[in-house]
């Protein structure tokens, strides 16, 4: 969406795949894990712990987390360790997902 010329704006984000384009039209790609997005005055900063783009993600070792997270999702386990399983499993199956990306 548009947003006015001064728009002050703060958002949370959650593991997933970010796409922009620079000023020249080139575009990018990238699976991000959780942090947040601030824009000011239309430039934006995103603040996470990892943006990688697809050439930088190793997609067997992507499979490979992605698997002991579903199989930790199998197991029993408390409140805190369902939220940080789920939270690797996002992030594998992002990291997956932008790999299959690699034309915009």
């Amino acid at each position: 969406s548009t947003l006015f010329p001064y728009t002050t704006l703060f958002r949370s984000i959650i593991p997933g795949e970010m796409r922009f384009e620079e000023a020249d039209g080139t575009k990018h790609v990238l699976a991000v894990s959780s942090g947040f997005v601030e824009m000011i005055n239309n430039r934006v900063k995103l603040f996470c712990l990892t943006a990688e783009s697809p050439e930088e993600i190793d997609i067997r070792r992507a499979q490979e987390a992605k698997e002991r997270a579903e199989e930790q999702m199998r197991q029993k386990q408390s409140i805190q360790e369902y939220h940080m399983n789920q939270l690797a499993l996002s992030r594998a199956m992002a990291r997956l997902r932008v790999t299959s990306h690699k034309e915009i």
